[in-house]
């Protein structure tokens, strides 16, 4: 397959253009593209094929083009292709404009588009981490008291990766979010993405800072992470002893979950919870904490 180039005389400002025009209509007219091809990965391979003076007119066009953006009048598609663009890329200059949008963003009220497009920002800004200008921008989020609750779990692994010894002192933030939603479901990849951006090591130097509803929360994360390696190292790192030999005993059992381990998760989870909370009520009915998205 031929990649097509850049027009040599093209601006940021040509470039900005032609972008909202192509992700817009789904038709580039000044530089030629599939259009059974993912629009965003072809721009990639022109930015791999460019040299270095061209690639950094690509990445300010596209930085120029998020700053045009209004979602009245190119809508969430537009900007989800722009933000593709921004990760496939690493425009890391583009956290700065992705913050701007999201704090206007959160002026309004809650619904499935604005949801969206937070849900667009928090994930391409925290697919550049780590970074200071990361952690800023989606802890300005997540501490807005308008930030809707599905975003818990993007915002809390984004910020994990920007800080992983400290990911403990997200963990309350992450909890109330969860809190306000009415689900029931433990999602693995929250789990997994958890267990991806912060060590062993340091999950388990975190939980002795934490206490109560916050330390449970992250017993649940522990105990949902898929890897059965994972699982068994920080169990073995929190468990007493003789629940690790009596959980382990049977290396074919197909979880972690093996009675006497969850148990011991569910017990210890139980007494961190304060009387009556929603976690505490949870466990009792063999489910986990409300609010899981």
């Amino acid at each position: 397959m031929t990649t097509s180039h850049l027009p040599p005389h093209w601006t940021a400002q040509d470039v900005r253009g032609w972008l909202l025009s192509t992700f817009k209509s789904g038709r580039s007219i000044d530089v030629p593209l599939f259009r059974d091809l993912d629009l965003s990965v072809q721009i990639q391979r022109i930015f791999d094929d460019s040299p270095a003076p061209a690639q950094e007119t690509l990445k300010a066009g596209t930085v120029l083009a998020l700053r045009e953006w209004r979602a009245s009048a190119h809508g969430p598609r537009v900007l989800e292709d722009l933000c593709n663009l921004v990760a496939l890329l690493k425009i890391t200059a583009a956290i700065a404009v992705l913050d701007r949008i999201a704090r206007g963003v959160l002026q309004h009220r809650p619904d499935s588009v604005t949801v969206s497009i937070l849900s667009t920002v928090c994930g391409t800004v925290g697919g550049l981490a780590p970074g200071n200008d990361v952690e800023l921008a989606l802890r300005a989020i997540a501490e807005d008291q308008r930030c809707p609750a599905p975003l818990a779990g993007q915002l809390f692994i984004g910020l994990c990766r920007c800080r992983p010894d400290g990911y403990w002192e997200f963990v309350p933030r992450f909890r109330e979010l969860r809190n306000r939603s009415r689900e029931m479901l433990v999602n693995v990849t929250l789990a997994a993405g958890f267990a991806d951006a912060v060590p062993a090591r340091a999950i388990l130097e975190g939980l002795k800072h934490l206490t109560g509803p916050d330390k449970a929360e992250v017993l649940w994360m522990i105990e949902h992470i898929p890897d059965r390696a994972i699982r068994t190292a920080l169990t073995q790192g929190i468990a007493p002893p003789r629940t690790i030999d009596s959980a382990f005993a049977n290396p074919t059992g197909s979880q972690l979950g093996a009675p006497d381990l969850a148990n011991w998760f569910q017990q210890e989870a139980k007494s961190l919870s304060t009387a009556g909370s929603t976690i505490n009520a949870a466990l009792l009915r063999g489910a986990p904490p409300m609010g899981w998205a």
